[in-house]
């Protein structure tokens, strides 16, 4: 046939072989300005984050915004001083060592939120490397993860959506310890310190809580922060080990370390 007479044509593939920068990957809340948006997927992950019936910033949030500000990776002296509602205008003040998150209302006045002081990050050293194999033969009950978010944490009001109940095993002794596994349930990149996976961490002391007396019934917020150090990125599943320290009717000190099985404390 005619189609079997047509000339075969070799087409010449050029690569362009010039070097091209590295993106720098955006913060998914925080912009070059200092504000805070959110919106789209950020929106509805914050959402699931419920105290008290309504929607609230994580503490862990404000940890990760004061982290991707200030580029450091140590921070000291951290007060949350009210709860971050994520229906406002919220922008964050760096300078001279210290970081603010502050919302502003509808007069344009600012309200403080919280504040870190990371001044004296060189003089302090403290551990965080607790053990997480000698805790894993310490924390021989295995507590119900489905219990948990519903029972424990619903009887206080914290009523976490999917996108926070990041913890997936949970194991604690008679002794105020606790071992959780901890699992990311989105795939939105870009945070410092993904505040899902640290607010799991936190809800590790909160079980503590609930199964103390002096406690029952009270609902317990983050709202300072001796010291926070971060020694490799989030990747992948983690593990966290909590101890408590001091548990009254008002208030309730802890140490947290987290573990990544491949690198070690992070």
């Amino acid at each position: 046939s005619s189609n079997n007479n047509k000339p075969i044509v070799n087409t010449l593939i050029e690569w362009n072989r010039n070097s091209f920068p590295w993106k720098k990957m955006e913060h998914p809340l925080l912009q070059d300005n200092g504000h805070v948006l959110f919106q789209g997927k950020t929106q509805h992950l914050f959402n699931d984050h419920v105290v008290q019936e309504n929607v609230i910033f994580p503490g862990a949030g404000h940890i990760d915004l004061m982290l991707s500000k200030s580029k450091v990776s140590t921070l000291t002296s951290i007060v949350i001083s009210r709860t971050l509602p994520i229906d406002v205008e919220v922008v964050v003040h760096e300078k001279d060592g210290i970081v603010e998150i502050v919302s502003i209302n509808d007069d344009s006045k600012f309200s403080s939120c919280s504040t870190l002081s990371n001044k004296d990050t060189e003089e302090r050293k403290i551990s965080l490397e607790m053990g997480l194999e000698d805790a894993k033969k310490r924390c021989l009950i295995e507590v119900d993860v489905d219990w948990l978010y519903k029972e424990a944490f619903g009887s206080v009001g914290l009523s976490y959506g999917p996108m926070f109940q990041t913890i997936k095993k949970i194991w604690k002794s008679d002794q105020g310890e606790v071992v959780t596994l901890i699992e990311s349930n989105h795939s939105i990149q870009g945070f410092r310190f993904d505040p899902t996976m640290l607010d799991g961490c936190f809800q590790t002391v909160a079980l503590l809580v609930s199964d103390n007396t002096a406690t029952a019934g009270k609902t317990f917020v983050p709202y300072f922060f001796e010291l926070i150090k971060t020694l490799k990125p989030i990747e992948g599943n983690v593990s966290c080990v909590g101890r408590l320290f001091e548990i009254t009717s008002e208030k309730v000190v802890s140490e947290l370390a987290l573990y990544n099985i491949a690198v070690g404390c992070i």
